[in-house]
């Protein structure tokens, strides 16, 4: 089944992740390093080792959707692209339930980046 909103919104979210992704290279030397691997984990650890990516997919698209309560610590866009990744992994076609909650990541973390640009020019 095809879903070309939920197809657009992934394709936004990984733009949008993409982008920060370069913007941080780029900006390496005048930003101190963060702290914690919360990125190495996921993406080197978990997303490669999947095995069910459509539970895998879902799991983490919950996280990044209940993170939003904490958006500044900045890990719903993570958990929302590890989501996508962990799909994109997969062999077969993700379920409704999976296609929704990475849709749901997807609005979340514009949501905490619409609140954190809000919050800067206050």
């Amino acid at each position: 089944m095809n879903f070309p909103v939920l197809d657009a919104l992934e394709d936004g979210a990984v733009h949008l992740v993409g982008r920060r992704a370069c913007d941080l290279y780029e900006n390496r030397e005048r930003r101190p390093l963060p702290e914690g691997g919360g990125a190495a984990g996921l993406f080197g650890y978990v997303v490669p080792r999947t095995v069910n990516a459509d539970r895998t997919a879902f799991v983490l698209a919950i996280i990044a959707i209940v993170s939003i309560v904490v958006f500044w610590s900045g890990v719903t866009p993570l958990f929302a692209a590890a989501a996508l990744a962990a799909m994109e992994r997969g062999d077969a076609s993700p379920t409704r339930r999976v296609r929704i909650a990475e849709a749901l990541a997807v609005v979340a973390t514009v949501a905490a980046l619409v609140v954190t640009l809000a919050q800067s020019h206050l």
